[in-house]
């Protein structure tokens, strides 16, 4: 479910912002999103120190501190992947860092969604 949005979120921002966003095809897209969700999980788990203190704070402050671990975790993935891979681009710091706000609210909700089933 996070790469299906994770993919809508990427193209549509490609498309409203062409300039900032650059996504050279489909191809590129569904590799760009693979390799965000891998590098995201990698620095993800390095945040988990930071997640454990979050959980000992309470319910609360789990969400609070695990949505910054994300936050983080996918602006690094995102410069990665933006220097890595040939055909995505995002230009500068700025619309990384609203992207992966985008990402890591998206995904704290489908979380507490799907713990709440």
């Amino acid at each position: 479910m996070n790469l299906i949005l994770g993919g809508a979120i990427l193209w549509a921002t490609s498309k409203l912002f062409p300039a900032i966003v650059q996504i050279a095809d489909f191809k590129t897209l569904v590799i760009a999103l693979v390799l965000l969700s891998i590098t995201t999980v990698v620095i993800g788990l390095l945040c988990l120190g930071g997640i454990a203190i979050g959980l000992l704070a309470g319910d609360i402050g789990s969400v609070v501190i695990g949505m910054i671990a994300i936050l983080f975790a996918n602006v690094i993935a995102m410069y990665i992947i933006s220097a890595c891979l040939d055909g995505f681009n995002i230009v500068g710091f700025w619309p990384k860092v609203i992207l992966a706000i985008c990402f890591s609210t998206f995904q704290v909700n489908l979380t507490n969604t799907n713990r709440n089933q």
